[in-house]
């Protein structure tokens, strides 16, 4: 499994950043430069204002990490993934299959 792993992406945290109003906006930093597996999942079609526009959707292979949550976003090929599902992924806890639908600009 680790022999497909032949693709690089981003991991983007979340961070809160204080806005003018006294709240605050999220914004996505870049936390890790990993090596990942991709595997093209079956698309959707956005209808937002109108406009119908597809909506990829992508499973990644990637090393395990502690710390991955389901509020980062993964940058792959310039485009960025909303992490949908995160599963254990060669059942010793070494890898993760990570699954993620694309945010459109």
């Amino acid at each position: 499994m680790i022999g497909e792993m032949n693709d690089r992406a981003v991991i983007l945290r979340p961070q809160r950043v204080a806005d003018e109003g006294g709240g605050f906006a999220i914004t996505f930093a870049d936390l890790a430069d990993v090596a990942v597996g991709v595997e093209d999942r079956s698309s959707s079609r956005d209808r937002t204002f109108g406009d119908e526009r597809p909506r990829r959707r992508r499973r990644f292979l990637m090393r395990q990490r502690s710390d991955l949550i389901f509020e980062m976003r993964i940058r792959h090929q310039d485009h960025i993934y909303r992490i949908t599902d995160i599963r254990d992924g060669g059942g010793q806890g070494r890898l993760a299959m990570v699954d993620g639908e694309e945010i459109l600009s």
